[in-house]
């Protein structure tokens, strides 16, 4: 019998605070530029499920590889799939994993045209009428598997488009913060790219008791601080501990133009950050909490739920040599093997394999 804790009250307790850049599509080309500046530094912020879903198409199969696809052509909008043939198609569609093969392809987003997709976005956000825009959050609460186990709170973003050097629509993040039995924090990781990082509780920056998430530009992979010249993604481990000389010409070639842009421009907090370059200050973003159900296979309150059902993609598959191609549903089973993605299933596990981050 493990301790009875009320879990929706600690996932709105700790709910995490984001620090990312504003989010305007008026005033800005496009987000995710390399060098800082008025036109280049706006980002997407998390949108919620149904924001997503109303302006996407739903294809029920994936289509075959197309060379063709990677040759310049005129793109046209799609049309939208109605939230009502969703629901109808989903409720259609017998198990959930049947939907496997599906993928939800954003209509009015050309996903390798980060500047058109920007545009696009901008009009989606218009539809609401002077950018009324509410950011979500998806929370679960995971009680400890016995008496005297650890629990974990789970946070989950989906952000429209990812414009970072692999441009891609959809792009699910998600924060882990384990706590001891009696429900005190005690560890928080982060997802980022393939990965993620790991901190004490007591070395996380904080906002009262909810941890602070610096979402990096474009990416929006998750680091406890801003880093003045951003966050190396290569970290060149294998050329760890070399002579004076050779680390210094390996200090230079990570500075050179082609491999900064290989960093993540995380956005600096208003109210900690007062070293950070003022085009590097970000907004804290107060998502607003939706707990997810305890059974997402078979949620109680289906009309509320019902894309829970959905197991397939989230993005467009237009053939591309680089890049994703679409963005697996956290929730439908994963593979197993030495490369599972643990991050919904065990939630725990994932956060022990993060690396350790030193603050």
């Amino acid at each position: 019998m493990t301790n009875a804790l009320d879990g929706d009250a600690l996932l709105q307790k700790h709910n995490p605070v984001l620090i990312a850049y504003p989010q305007e599509p008026r005033g800005k080309i496009r987000p995710g530029a390399s060098q800082p500046g008025r036109l280049g530094w706006g980002d997407y912020h998390p949108c919620s499920a149904e924001f997503f879903l109303a302006r996407s198409y739903l294809r029920d199969h994936r289509p075959g590889y197309d060379i063709a696809g990677l040759l310049p052509r005129t793109w046209r909008p799609l049309r939208r799939t109605e939230v009502a043939e969703l629901k109808g198609r989903l409720r259609a569609a017998g198990e959930p994993e049947d939907t496997r093969r599906w993928e939800l392809d954003v209509a009015d987003v050309p996903s390798q045209n980060e500047r058109k997709a920007w545009q696009a976005y901008g009009a989606m956000l218009e539809e609401l009428g002077e950018f009324a825009y509410e950011c979500a959050v998806y929370g679960r609460y995971l009680p400890g598997t016995s008496e005297g186990a650890p629990h974990a709170l789970q946070y989950w973003y989906l952000y429209l488009y990812n414009d970072f050097r692999n441009n891609h629509e959809a792009d699910w993040e998600m924060v882990t913060i384990e706590l001891t039995p009696d429900g005190e924090p005690t560890r928080v990781g982060l997802s980022s790219h393939h990965g993620g990082s790991q901190r004490t509780w007591d070395l996380v920056q904080k906002a009262g008791d909810q941890p602070i998430v610096h979402v990096a530009l474009g990416s929006h992979a998750g680091y406890f601080e801003y880093a003045y010249g951003g966050h190396d993604i290569l970290q060149f481990k294998f050329l760890s501990n070399l002579p004076g000389p050779l680390d210094a010409i390996i200090s230079l070639v990570k500075r050179m133009p082609l491999i900064g842009r290989l960093r993540d421009k995380a956005a600096a907090d208003p109210e900690i950050d007062q070293h950070a370059k003022p085009e590097h200050v970000g907004q804290r973003i107060h998502p607003t909490l939706q707990v997810l159900p305890e059974h997402v296979d078979a949620p109680a309150d289906l009309d509320r739920w019902w894309w829970l059902r959905y197991r397939g993609r989230w993005g467009s598959s237009r053939p591309r040599i680089f890049g994703t191609v679409g963005v697996s549903t956290p929730w439908r089973k994963a593979k197993e093997g030495p490369l599972r993605d643990w991050r919904w299933d065990d939630p725990l596990r994932w956060l022990g394999d993060c690396e350790k981050d030193p603050a």
